[in-house]
């Protein structure tokens, strides 16, 4: 399990307010895994659904795709906006409420099933796991999911990097401190409670013109969060020029789920 220490430091990076409106262009997750997590939580389509750090809207809205509803807890008012807006526009039943994955608002043992996109390495992990732990009703699931750049298939995201450490050296990158988080996850739920831990993964892909490409590259906001504007826009202009001239540009992506009950 991450310190908290850790994972203090970066809490600032999580700030996508200047980018809310343009979040839509970065990859989704894999579209089958998430309709395979549909058929591992039993009944997911009647079940009441918490996604925390529901963001913009992405995971919400495959949720709502299987049928679920339920509520979407965001900080952050801008992706709250794009979010609701993007549920209410599919006719998707999800209350938008304003909350952290520590303190969600929500009462105890209200949802058959937490959700947590992409957010849990935002988080003091223990006090999430906590709240999630209190809002579940008996026996419900909780899911855990991050789709993250798949550097090792993709050449184009392994040069980016090599500019990225070119500019800024010893940058700490999100991704991993995800995949620190991930690799002991499953002890991590079970002392909190969580049992059955079953793991889902899904390789998918994301083609993009060389502009659409660098706006995605503009969602990555531990970048902009440690780097100057001067070092920032270096590297914006040398992911342009490493692209320019390809008609489709493909982001190599990976989707990571893990999915766990409450114990008994």
């Amino acid at each position: 399990m991450i310190a908290i220490d850790s994972q203090n430091t970066h809490h600032h990076w999580a700030d996508y307010t200047s980018v809310a409106s343009d979040y839509k262009i970065y990859p989704n997750y894999a579209q089958w895994l998430i309709k395979a997590l549909g058929e591992i939580v039993p009944h997911s389509s009647r079940k009441l659904v918490a996604d925390i750090g529901a963001g913009t809207g992405k995971l919400t809205d495959m949720l709502g795709e299987l049928g679920a509803s339920g509520f979407a807890i965001e900080p952050n008012d801008a992706m709250r906006v794009e979010g609701e807006a993007l549920t209410s526009q599919k006719g998707y039943n999800f209350a938008w409420l304003k909350g952290t994955a520590e303190d969600t608002g929500l009462d105890s043992a209200v949802v058959d099933w937490v959700c947590m996109g992409s957010s849990l390495h935002w988080t003091d992990t223990s006090q999430a796991l906590t709240e999630a732990r209190r809002i579940l009703k008996p026996g419900g699931s909780l899911s855990i999911l991050w789709d993250l750049r798949d550097n090792d298939r993709d050449p184009t995201l392994r040069a980016i990097e090599a500019v990225i450490q070119e500019i800024k050296p010893n940058i700490r990158r999100a991704p991993t401190i995800v995949r620190t988080l991930m690799q002991n996850l499953d002890d991590v739920l079970k002392h909190h409670g969580f049992v059955d831990c079953i793991r889902l993964e899904a390789a998918h892909c994301h083609d993009y013109t060389p502009t659409d490409y660098v706006r995605a590259w503009r969602m990555v906001r531990d970048l902009a969060a440690q780097t100057t504007s001067k070092e920032y826009e270096t590297i914006m202009g040398r992911i342009s020029t490493l692209v320019a001239g390809n008609a489709n540009i493909p982001m190599y992506m990976r989707t990571y789920c893990f999915t766990s009950r409450l114990a008994p």
